[in-house]
Formats: C-alpha cells, structure tokens, sequence
C-alpha cells in the first residue's frame, strides 16, 4: 500500500507533466492546432487525469501561462536581490534571462510564438505583460542608478 508521501508526488508529477507537455506541443504546434488527446498521451496519462487537473484544455493552457508568470517573476526576484553597478545588473539580467530560456526552452518559445506570431485561436491573455514587466525591470535599474548618482540622467 502507498503511503500519502508516494500519492502526492506521483499526483505533482502527474500535473507537471502534464504542464511540461503541453508546453512542448502548444511550442510546437500551436494551441489551436493540438488536441487534448495528444497531450495526454504525451503525458502517459488518462483525459480524466488531466480534467481533474485542469477542467479543460484552455485551463491549462492558463496554468502554463500562470508557471510562464511565475518563472519570470522568479528570475526579476533575483535580479532585484543582486547587488553590483548597473553595468553589472544588466549583464545579470541579461546572463538570467539567456539562463531561464536555456532551462525552460519549449515554455519560452511558447510565449514568443504567441506574442510576435499570428493568431491561433488562443484563449484572450495579456501577452504584453511579459514584456512590461521586463521593461519595468530595466527602468528600475537604471531609476535606481541615477537616484545613486552612478549614472546621468539625458535626454
């Protein structure tokens, strides 16, 4: 019999397979153009698993973009946490977000489909709010270079 232990990592790993996945198929193929079928057996899991997970394919779809949020939040946390001169912080930016595509490729290449490519039929999503929020990024380096005196501010 399994312990409670064992059911929960085997449930974790369920769901995040299934997150991994679809990624790679949406990365692929495009949202419209996968179906649910595939992804599941993709997975190695039964439509039920991935219903229980996630009610519909557009739901997960809205949880991968939740991790794709999480990610970047995670990496700008980072950024934030590093101390050094702008220069530094920008070469750190940059060296995190070349570290974060490396690591989680079929999930970016997603995001960048779905941003600079055509339509397919996704669900609505604020697509520009990656960008912003690396744009926010950027700004609050150099604010916070020119607030220190490390660099001028010109037109």
């Amino acid at each position: 019999m399994q312990n409670t232990n064992d059911i929960n990592v085997l449930e974790n790993n369920s769901r995040q397979r299934l997150l991994e996945t679809a990624t790679g198929l949406f990365a692929e193929k495009g949202y419209a153009a996968t179906s649910v079928r595939e992804i599941v057996e993709r997975a190695g899991v039964s439509k039920p698993v991935l219903y229980y997970y996630f009610k519909s394919k557009e739901r997960l779809f809205y949880a991968i973009l939740d991790w794709a949020a999480e990610v970047q939040q995670n990496i700008l946390s980072e950024i934030f946490e590093f101390r050094g001169t702008v220069e530094e912080r920008f070469i750190y930016l940059y060296r995190r977000v070349q570290e974060g595509i490396r690591e989680y490729q079929s999930l970016y290449i997603m995001i960048h489909g779905l941003i600079f490519g055509p339509p397919q039929g996704v669900p609505e999503y604020d697509f520009a709010g990656y960008q912003r929020h690396m744009l926010n990024a950027v700004k609050r380096i150099y604010t916070e270079g020119v607030a220190s005196g490390e660099i001028r501010n010109i037109d």
